[in-house]
């Protein structure tokens, strides 16, 4: 998780930006076998959805505005290295 490549160490968290207008809806699906965090944030940074957990964890969030959202998986607990599916499905 959060690997920038040869050379640099392991960060906690991985970032994605999905573009969104006024009444478009944004539904996550995440399946992980260890515990995480995911977030979504508004184009001003603003957290306006969360879940945590391990397994099959979903979010859905209708935007306010339109803008750059931000959604960031991030560690809870230190553990070794793992692969994670992330799905992001945008609906009007």
């Amino acid at each position: 998780m959060g690997w920038p490549g040869p050379g640099h160490a392991l960060d906690s968290s991985d970032w994605f930006r999905v573009n969104l207008a006024p009444g478009q809806l944004l539904e996550l699906r995440l399946s992980t076998p260890y515990p995480v965090s995911l977030r979504v944030l508004s184009p001003s940074g603003q957290e306006v959805g969360r879940v945590a957990g391990q397994g099959r964890l979903g979010l859905v969030y209708e935007a306010r505005e339109r803008g750059a959202y931000q959604v960031c998986v991030s560690l809870v607990e230190s553990t070794p290295l793992f692969s994670y599916t992330v799905e992001l499905l945008l609906r009007r």
